[in-house]
């Protein structure tokens, strides 16, 4: 079962999850279709989410940087400096 063997590799690989994001673009969703008509891909084509949380390339790839964009856009230099980092997360503990 694939919800097992992603399980599984969550375990197994808790040390290296990474965040990941991405634009989903722009869907034909009803709501998009009542208000705008068809300007963006197809609901059975917008799979770049679930690419992106199980593809051996993206979730479980050892090259990929966590911090990185994907599917249309650059990454953030941000997310690869220590320093921004550590006070984006000290800022978000002390509003916790």
């Amino acid at each position: 079962d694939d919800d097992v063997e992603h399980s599984q590799k969550l375990i197994h690989n808790m040390h290296t999850i990474q965040c990941l994001t991405m634009d989903p673009g722009t869907v034909n969703t009803k709501m998009l279709l009542a208000g705008w008509g068809p300007c963006g891909i197809s609901v059975r084509d917008a799979n770049n989410t679930y690419k992106l949380a199980t593809g051996e390339e993206y979730a479980f790839g050892e090259e990929v940087k966590s911090g990185s964009y994907h599917f249309g856009g650059g990454a953030s230099r941000d997310a690869q400096d220590q320093g921004i980092l550590k006070e984006f997360w000290n800022k978000l503990s002390d509003c916790t």
